[in-house]
């Protein structure tokens, strides 16, 4: 394995080359079928939620931060800040030889007795350093929401075993999710040799299962999450679809809600998510198939989005009503001020970040705010 393969003639082309990869291990770990389901279905582009990540993650891989916005340059400058001291920690004074970032390592396993070819998988890790005798790995989780410990992570399991075997690194191989709006003291997992070993041939049998003809489907939460198979995938389906029988059999509406048992509330919304998830999902693809065809979906029609039209230059806007006799206080009525936006500006002025900067917009804002309250939601214990 080559760390200096060209990965843009590999992306070009598909940059997993059709093989499983470090980042589903987890899922396919749980649904040995999740592969196979998803090899035709294209990946789609993603949403606002997940471009604001993706646009942190591309600028710690170039190191340019004129694509950011101000919270993301936050989220950013937090990420570099916990790498280095994460650094600093594991090698102790060991000098690092080499740093790369976001290079695919693949590597070829084995197959089967029922197999003739090689499988290959892959890792690409954000960030790597090592030394003469150790390894150090670190993946960027850069949105708030639950993630795997670095001793429980798959996807960083792997990647130890990859780029540890590509290298031959004779000692220890450490890993580390560096997720900033959780922690700023993330831990790092350490596999020794013995253990990179044993990993291994977890890492080959899950590969081999995924590429199995009969592999079998086996849908749940995290597994069906973000598989792209979903809307062909009947075995979802009925998973999802299952959870709305189960809760009309027992005869729940046939009582009030105060009057159901403890344990009655909490399957009803044990289920309820899933099934909400399916009827979403089942809009969606009416809505694409209306969008293809009108006649996909009889009595049904897709009604045009309403067009909003924000104002994108408040200057003009007061100089137009200014000319119209207006005042600046008459103006200020109808301005919003954004705190988060006023924290940017704020940054910019006074040239302070982190606790400082929080320190001096909250004495700015002293006395000059209301407090605002949503309602509360509902959260699992």
């Amino acid at each position: 394995m080559d760390l200096e393969t060209n990965t843009k003639e590999i992306v070009r082309l598909d940059e997993r080359k059709g093989g499983t990869s470090a980042s589903n291990a987890y899922a396919d770990s749980l649904c040995p079928g999740r592969h196979n389901a998803q090899r035709p279905v294209p990946e789609q582009a993603d949403g606002a939620y997940s471009a604001h990540g993706t646009a942190i993650h591309k600028s710690l891989h170039d190191g340019n931060v004129n694509r950011l916005d101000f919270e993301q340059r936050e989220t950013y400058d937090a990420c570099e800040s916990i790498r280095q001291k994460v650094v600093e920690q594991f090698f102790a004074g060991e000098a690092v030889t080499m740093t790369w970032k976001e290079q695919r390592i693949f590597c070829a396993v084995p197959p089967d007795k029922t197999g003739t070819d090689p499988l290959l998988h892959s890792a690409k890790p954000d960030f790597a350093a090592r030394s003469a005798t150790k390894l150090l790995l670190c993946e960027y989780k850069t949105l708030p929401g639950d993630v795997q410990d670095s001793e429980s992570n798959l996807q960083l399991r792997d990647q130890a075993v990859l780029v540890g075997g590509s290298l031959v690194i004779p000692g220890d191989v450490g890993v580390c999710v560096i997720q900033p709006l959780v922690t700023h003291r993330p831990s790092i997992t350490v596999y020794s040799p013995e253990d990179r070993k044993l990993a291994e041939a977890e890492m080959f049998a899950r590969v081999r299962a995924s590429n199995a003809v009969s592999a079998p489907r086996i849908p749940g939460q995290a597994q069906c999450k973000y598989c792209r198979a979903k809307a062909s995938c009947v075995e979802y389906q009925q998973w999802a679809a299952s959870m709305l029988p189960t809760v009309f059999d027992r005869g729940l509406f046939d009582l009030p809600v105060l009057n159901w048992t403890p344990e009655q509330r909490a399957q009803f919304m044990d289920q309820v998510g899933p099934a909400e998830k399916l009827l979403e999902e089942i809009k969606a693809s009416i809505k694409s198939g209306l969008a293809a065809n009108p006649a996909f979906c009889p009595g049904w029609s897709l009604e045009p989005g309403i067009v909003r039209h924000p104002i994108n230059d408040a200057n003009k806007a007061f100089e137009r009503f200014a000319a119209l006799g207006g005042t600046v206080e008459q103006f200020i009525k109808c301005v919003d001020v954004g705190k988060g936006e006023l924290k940017a500006q704020l940054a910019g002025v006074t040239g302070k970040k982190g606790k400082a900067l929080a320190d001096v917009l909250e004495t700015l804002l002293t006395g000059i705010t209301d407090t605002k309250q949503n309602q509360p939601s509902l959260k699992k214990l």
